[in-house]
């Protein structure tokens, strides 16, 4: 009975066998036929090519899950830095503002209230640029921490998706070994073929 698999092609099954005479499996073939050989050799080699492929086109995925996720990272960290740095100028020009008003303000008087307010006036002056630099150092760290927060979180992904293809890999191994042994064992129940008898 002949045996009908879409791992098996006879005439690439025999030029494969005489190209890979000295193949061995982990499957014993005493007490086969040189066709059955044949069949399980070409065969196991068809199964090596396919999860060759898969294991291909799932490396490829994950190379590009990954990617895809570090060009966002690292777009949101810019983003980051763009907003802290748009608030550091916004702190600057207010603190400018009250600065000079209070200036001006200390400009105007005469001498005799100069002489009263310039050392509050200057006081008050050094009070707001104090608080300005430090709401300024808050933006700079709140950037950061978020900034951190995003690389971490990259790195988490990028983790589990090694994780992924490590037991996707698996699974994939795992599917072709089944693949092979129901092979073997189809193979292994052929009825040799019987010889015609002369007349």
């Amino acid at each position: 009975m002949a045996y009908s698999s879409k791992y098996y092609d006879p005439d690439k099954a025999h030029q494969y066998y005489e190209e890979h005479k000295n193949l061995k499996g982990k499957h014993s073939t005493k007490g086969m036929t040189q066709e059955q050989k044949n069949i399980l050799k070409y065969g196991k080699y068809q199964m090596n090519l396919d999860k060759k492929a898969e294991k291909s086109v799932l490396s490829e995925g994950i190379k590009g899950a990954r990617q895809s996720a570090s060009a966002d990272a690292k777009s949101e960290k810019e983003q980051v830095s763009s907003e802290a740095k748009a608030q550091r100028e916004r702190f600057t020009n207010q603190c400018k503002q009250k600065v000079d008003a209070l200036k001006e303000k200390l400009k105007n008087m005469t001498k005799e209230e100069k002489a009263l307010y310039k050392e509050r006036i200057q006081s008050q002056i050094q009070s707001i640029k104090d608080s300005f630099s430090r709401a300024k150092q808050d933006v700079s760290a709140e950037a950061s921490a978020q900034k951190q927060q995003i690389s971490a979180e990259n790195k988490a992904y990028s983790g589990a998706l090694t994780e992924y293809g490590k037991v996707e890999r698996k699974n994939i191994n795992e599917k072709y070994v089944q693949q092979y042994d129901q092979l073997y064992n189809q193979v292994k129940a052929m009825k040799p073929k019987k010889s015609k008898k002369k007349k």
